[in-house]
């Protein structure tokens, strides 16, 4: 008999986690930069420091018409150049608003060269945009 109230309790555990999990999934995180919006060429995306693989950190500036880009969404997302790029080394992260438009987020970059990103910029109450931007990553 204590056995099945035990199971009960696993069983219930287990429904609760389950549901919990379902919850989740039906709202997945802004972090995950999974779909690219569209373009638009008001937006602007520029490091402050120049990519390297010794830098683990990095200060991005958006702009739209040259005003600052406050409290947005933002994450970038970056893939190496190349014939169709090198499968296995994208980077994927979410940036934080450190002073008006300007967001730092973490990015250590695996090898030098030249890498194509997307920076992903939602800002309040608007659609989603990308800023395509080109790296070259210093080996230094």
């Amino acid at each position: 008999m204590r056995n099945i109230g035990r199971l009960s309790i696993v069983f219930v555990i287990g429904v609760a986690a389950f549901l919990v999990a379902i919850a989740r999934l039906n709202n997945p995180p802004f972090s995950a930069c999974q779909q690219i919006p569209p373009s638009d060429p008001s937006f602007v995306a520029q490091f402050v420091q120049n990519p390297s693989v010794n830098l683990s950190r990095y200060d991005l500036r958006i702009n739209e018409n040259g005003r600052p880009v406050t409290k947005a969404k933002v994450c970038i997302r970056a893939d190496m150049g190349g014939v169709g790029g090198m499968s296995g080394m994208g980077l994927n992260q979410v940036a934080v608003e450190v002073s008006p438009g300007l967001y730092n987020v973490p990015l250590r970059f695996p090898m030098g060269g030249a890498w194509q990103g997307t920076v992903v910029i939602e800002p309040q109450d608007q659609q989603g945009v990308a800023v395509p931007i080109q790296l070259d990553v210093a080996v230094q």
